[in-house]
């Protein structure tokens, strides 16, 4: 209990105030007693400092000094140490505990400080809750949006493949989906090269009738290198001879005109250009000079001549309309390079006539030896090769015609499905998407959390309401009269106040009933404190307004809760 009050400076009506020598301390009980203005609610907001712990808004400068059983003393500066319970009836409480709302709409009236911040908070969360979800229905609406795009376009796209690649069969959004799974394993795979989408289109959208029939390889062998081989001996060679006649190997030309001439004059006397006699001493002497190795050699220079001729390439027959649609431009390039091949690989065959016929007019002389042809007939090899592989392809197309054309439309729509991927940026959508739902969680999380607030905010609205029994007792024990009771209505999920008026809702409630309800809510609020013997409670003017029959119910009411006489006690108050 506290026994004094020291000093008060600057509060109120006391300016300047300490306590006079000879002032009996408080007893457990007291009555204070005043005309108006003399100071009573001023004590009582001091009073009320000591609950809250803080000044007053309208008093935060003033000093005081206050002392309790055990000496300690409360002050202004020490006052949010207080350990004191008080509970202080006066004009203040009468405002805080009770919210009226009039006018045209139903008064609906709260009762309580707790049940007051209570509403305030719940309306509070209402708010939050509304912000709560407001944000996670557009975020959510974001992710249908985005789920309804790629939708459509699934829609779009799947028919455009159909129209495209014209599917008989039924290919919809679900088709396009299962596409889409397999292309997002490894999107790299299914990306066509406008050469390869050119050729599987065609083979696609084409029909039976545009099967072509088989066409044969590309033969292709060459004996170039062994000839070559020979013609290096052969042009290094140099024939054995008895007797050169030296007229005949200075002149090629007439050296060959003799040789051939020998022939036909073996047999005979007489020369039958110039009719002289062709003796057996100029036979014998031109027999020396054309031995058996110039002659074998001759011939073996004729017959490189004779393979030289077959040694060449004969001309390609394959023509780009032989070949399935998608191989033509191909086919094109491939000719190209044969042909330029094919023309570097003649060159060297006809370099070599040529050095193999000089080699004819001058026997007895070295000649340079041709160059290696293995690079030239690799070269017409691989074109070749290429070309026949082409073919391959092609034929295998008319072979299968069916299987290919189902491939080809097979790896048409998983291009096209990588493609929708691209456009419709698939990868980048779904994270889009993670992150909207997150946001959108996150949001629905604080709703959950507010909601469960509001829920608490409410129980302690309820746990307020749980004494409106006593409440209404007191109002009938204060106002000698029933016809104002407090009522109770669900609004907003919880259970809501409302006074009312002979079964109405009140309305233009005097001062003095106003009064009289909030001292009955206040000592049924008191009451519900488990160490109400140790609460300090200060009552400032539960009169005020009231006339002399409901004077007589206040007083009534005070002397049987809180007075009640004890014999011998020396200040004849009780305990």
């Amino acid at each position: 209990m506290l026994t004094s009050i020291q000093k008060l400076k600057s509060f109120g009506i006391f300016d300047d105030y300490v306590r006079p020598a000879g002032m009996r301390d408080f007893c457990d009980r007291n009555v204070i007693y005043g005309w108006n203005y003399s100071g009573k609610t001023t004590l009582s907001r001091l009073f009320h400092a000591l609950n809250e712990k803080a000044q007053h808004p309208d008093m935060v400068s003033c000093k005081f000094s206050i002392t309790d059983q055990n000496g300690k003393t409360i002050t202004d500066e020490n006052l949010a140490d207080c350990t004191k319970t008080v509970r202080v009836f006066n004009s203040d409480f009468v405002s805080e505990s009770l919210n009226w709302n009039g006018g045209a709409f139903r008064p609906i009236l709260l009762l309580g400080v707790e049940a007051r911040d209570a509403k305030q908070k719940i309306e509070h969360y209402e708010k939050v809750i509304k912000r709560c979800s407001t944000s996670a229905s557009a975020h959510r609406r974001t992710i249908v949006e985005i789920d309804d795009k790629i939708s459509q376009g699934k829609t779009a796209t799947a028919k455009s493949i159909k129209t495209t690649l014209d599917i008989v069969e039924a290919f919809t959004a679900t088709h396009l989906n299962n596409l889409l799974l397999v292309v997002g394993l490894d999107e790299t795979v299914y990306t066509l090269t406008q050469e390869q989408f050119a050729s599987d289109l065609s083979l696609a959208t084409s029909s039976e009738k545009d099967r072509l029939p088989i066409v044969r390889s590309i033969l292709f062998t060459s004996t170039a290198s062994s000839i070559h081989a020979t013609a290096v001996v052969l042009f290094n060679q140099i024939p054995a001879s008895s007797k050169v006649i030296e007229s005949l190997r200075a002149s090629p030309e007439i050296s060959e005109w003799v040789s051939e001439g020998l022939t036909l004059h073996d047999c005979k006397e007489t020369c039958e250009f110039c009719l002289n006699p062709f003796t057996a001493a100029r036979r014998a002497e031109l027999h020396a000079h054309f031995s058996k190795e110039v002659t074998e050699q001759k011939q073996s220079l004729e017959n490189l001549l004779t393979q030289l001729e077959h040694l060449r390439f004969s001309k390609v027959d394959v023509r780009a309309s032989d070949l399935n649609a998608q191989f033509r431009p191909r086919l094109k390039l491939l000719l190209e390079k044969l042909e330029q091949a094919v023309f570097r690989y003649h060159e060297w065959i006809e370099s070599v006539e040529v050095s193999v016929r000089t080699k004819l007019k001058e026997q007895f002389a070295e000649v340079s030896p041709p160059e290696d042809p293995q690079p030239l007939v690799t070269a017409v090899s691989e074109a070749v090769k290429d070309i026949n592989a082409l073919i391959k392809d092609s034929n295998a197309i008319s072979d299968n015609f069916l299987m290919a054309k189902s491939a080809a439309i097979q790896r048409l729509k998983l291009h096209y499905a990588q493609q929708f991927c691209i456009d419709f940026s698939i990868d980048a959508a779904a994270r889009q998407k993670i992150d909207e739902d997150s946001k959108a969680k996150r949001f629905e999380a604080a709703m959950a959390v507010a909601k469960v607030k509001m829920k608490e905010q409410q129980a302690l609205i309820n746990r307020a309401q749980n004494g409106r029994e006593r409440i209404n007792e007191r109002i009938v024990n204060l106002l000698n009269s029933d016809a104002i009771q407090i009522d109770v209505i669900p609004e907003s999920g919880a259970d809501q106040f409302i006074l009312k008026r002979n079964g109405r809702i009140a309305k233009h409630l005097s001062e003095g009933e106003k009064t009289a309800i909030a001292f009955a809510f206040f000592l049924t609020k008191l009451l519900e404190d488990p160490e109400l013997k140790d609460v300090i409670v200060f009552i400032d003017d539960p009169i005020s307004s009231l006339d002399s029959n409901h004077i007589f119910q206040v007083f009534s009411i005070l002397k049987t809760t809180f007075f009640k006489k004890v014999p011998n006690c020396e200040c004849r108050n009780e305990r």
